[in-house]
């Protein structure tokens, strides 16, 4: 049988299925200087893995990828050089040959820009510098369809409140889609839309009828922006991605609306019916991040903090669950020598394979 195996800081490797007791190998550890505070999804193109670090490298970020064997670690770009972006967040979207993403600083107004690169890690360029007034800091990653990338602005924007984009991949037609800021229909996207069809489905962190943030879609030509699903009052339900499985979206949230609740998944449909309360984190792991993977019809996803062995440990977990809310297990504490801590990155499936990150820990 296989074994689970990762990078700290960098890439975890781990069947779907798994149960405590699988043994970990350390794939690579990042020392600062080939990047730090990883925090990305990971994209992979063959046996070849690429990533993103929001720190380290020059300090701000860099771009990089390694073998599936941990193997021919290359650092493919270090962001902070003149005006090329700055903190690198969300994933990379692969198109052919050309990795496209986001930086949530630097650029020509220091307010984040889109950038392409070449899986060689040739031809790097900004595509895009984000201003205010048409959206800043992108924090979420891109959704490609054709020649379209679509994506949201944490801040700037007509009312302040961040926004929904498009732009062709050549950098041209950038759009300002839709506003968030006005009324309750939410503000402060923080992480990535999911298509599907011509609709758009995504979260807001604030706003919205309660202040708890809200669910919305929206056409892909910039149409009707409906508020499908607002968040109770402290519940903060919309800091992390979704995932879709038939017309059901999956999503996590990082806090509750007591101390008690550290973070819960839910589901609810397309168009904005059918919500349930999946899960609520507790001891066994606590606020999640990232977004879901669904593999083998079963839920995997990771928190930050929290375990499941009853001690102070504290440093987040991989978990799995049914689609239904069933059989939540805590698959891995983090934490224990250098296995690595405190996971904000997302995982990846690949061939029965899940691939992640850790923000910190390891040697």
């Amino acid at each position: 049988m296989k074994t689970i195996q990762k990078l700290i800081l960098g890439i975890l490797i781990m069947m779907s299925g798994l149960v405590k007791g699988q043994t970990y190998t350390v794939l690579y550890n990042f020392d600062g200087t080939t990047g730090n505070n990883a925090q990305s999804k990971l994209t992979i193109l063959g046996t070849k893995i690429y990533g993103m670090t929001a720190y380290g490298g020059t300090n701000s970020g860099n771009i990089f990828y390694i073998n599936t064997d941990g193997s021919g670690f290359k650092n493919l770009h270090e962001f902070g050089s003149g005006t090329d972006g700055q903190y690198p967040y969300g994933s990379l979207v692969l198109s052919g040959s050309t990795l496209f993403g986001t930086a949530a600083w630097g650029g020509a107004n220091s307010e984040g820009c889109i950038f392409s690169i070449d899986t060689s890690g040739n031809n790097y360029k900004d595509i895009y510098d984000f201003i205010s007034t048409k959206g800043a800091n992108p924090s979420g990653s891109l959704v490609l369809s054709g020649n379209v990338l679509y994506g949201t602005a944490f801040r700037g924007g007509a009312n302040g409140g961040g926004c929904i984009f498009s732009i062709d991949t050549n950098g041209s037609n950038y759009t300002d889609m839709h506003d968030f800021g006005t009324g309750t229909d939410g503000k402060s996207p923080s992480n990535s839309l999911v298509l599907t069809g011509n609709t758009l489905c995504g979260q807001a962190s604030r706003g919205g009828a309660y202040g708890g943030g809200c669910v919305f879609s929206i056409n892909t030509n910039g149409s009707t922006y409906t508020d499908t699903y607002d968040f109770a009052a402290g519940f903060m339900g919309s800091e992390c991605l979704f995932i879709i499985s038939g017309n059901t979206l999956y999503g996590l949230a990082t806090a509750g609306n007591t101390a008690e609740i550290n973070g819960y998944i839910f589901s609810i449909n397309i168009n904005g019916s059918g919500y349930k309360l999946l899960w609520q984190f507790n001891t066994y792991g606590g606020n999640p991040n990232g977004s879901l993977t669904f593999l083998g019809g079963v839920l995997y996803g990771m928190t930050s903090l929290g375990n499941g062995t009853g001690d102070n440990n504290n440093k987040g977990v991989i978990f799995s669950i049914d689609t239904n809310g069933s059989n939540y297990t805590d698959i891995h504490d983090f934490g224990t020598g250098t296995d690595g801590t405190n996971p904000y990155s997302y995982l990846t499936a690949s061939e029965g394979i899940l691939y992640g990150m850790t923000s910190s820990g390891g040697t």
